[in-house]
């Protein structure tokens, strides 16, 4: 197993490159050195191989275990593991790839705390990667379960955008926390994850002969098991990204009802356009199949019409 993954992240290593690094310098997206993008890729290539041998060990071990009833415990360890890993990703993975500091901006910092007060959200503490040393990408994210959350901003979102813009940008992020879009997403997870066990379980007990298994525990039939679990994850595309959609309209509307601020977060939309040369309004079946988010040209639409609405 470990051979096989280290052998496909290998096969993939000249067009990860290239994307991410060739083609992220042709247009100024990315500020990284090549030493700092191998750097990062063996990075995460150990934290893939790591998280991937639990898996797959786990999973292999209790279809030895409960050959018949696996896809119960099963689905219960992927829950826990996806809590521990929301939970673990900002105090042991994000400080592997950037320096982490607490934000210095006193006024900013009180401007942030008091949008906080207004959503009813305790918040433990304001911090700022720095993202410029990688991207010129900006970005910004709440980390924790419950009442406790740690706020995360980019330093390019410090350094290009105003307060008011980036006041929008927590408001909608705030919106993911009022919402619970994080909880549902684990809830999901849980749920589709269970189903997708039990199919497997099903699969390879009616496939395992065909073949050439020794059983529908065989570790050989790995390869098997991820090129169907690929197919099922492009075929479910539509599907996630419509939920992830919702919930980011959502999060828009809640910015604008506590940030009382149309006129910022469309200028904050168009110029995550011009920045990171985004396409403003994609052909609809490319947004209904691959798009995470609303188009910016719908975003923006959504913070005139709010604003002539007033």
């Amino acid at each position: 197993m470990l051979v096989f993954n280290i052998g496909l992240s290998l096969l993939y290593l000249p067009f990860n490159f290239y994307r991410s690094f060739t083609v992220g310098h042709q247009f100024g997206l990315s500020t990284l050195t090549a030493s700092g993008w191998f750097g990062d890729w063996a990075k995460g290539l150990l934290i893939n191989l790591l998280l991937d041998g639990l898996t797959w060990t786990g999973l292999y071990g209790l279809m030895r275990w409960r050959p018949r009833r696996w896809p119960l415990p099963a689905g219960v360890a992927l829950v826990f593991f996806t809590v521990v890993l929301v939970l673990l990703e900002p105090i042991l993975i994000t400080p592997l790839f950037y320096e982490v500091r607490p934000l210095e901006d006193s006024n900013l910092r009180a401007r942030i705390l008091a949008l906080a007060d207004r959503a009813e959200m305790h918040v433990d503490a304001v911090e700022v990667i720095d993202a410029s040393s990688k991207t010129t990408a900006v970005n910004a994210y709440f980390t924790g379960f419950g009442g406790a959350q740690r706020i995360v901003l980019y330093d390019t979102l410090l350094r290009d955008y105003t307060p008011d813009q980036i006041e929008v940008v927590l408001a909608h992020e705030m919106g993911h926390w009022y919402y619970q879009h994080v909880l549902l997403m684990v809830l999901g997870l849980g749920a589709t994850g269970w189903l997708g066990l039990f199919g497997l379980h099903w699969l390879l007990n009616h496939t395992w002969r065909w073949l050439g298994l020794r059983g529908p525990a065989d570790i050989a039939g790995l390869p098997f098991v991820l090129a169907v679990l690929a197919l099922v994850s492009y075929l479910a595309l539509p599907f996630e990204n419509g939920i992830s959609r919702y919930a980011e309209r959502q999060a828009d509307h809640f910015a604008l009802s506590t940030s009382q601020n149309p006129r910022a977060m469309a200028q904050l939309f168009e110029q995550f356009a011009v920045q990171n040369l985004s396409l403003v309004e994609p052909p609809a079946w490319e947004k209904v199949i691959f798009s995470t988010h609303p188009s910016l040209a719908e975003r923006i639409r959504t913070a005139e019409g709010w604003e002539a609405g007033r």
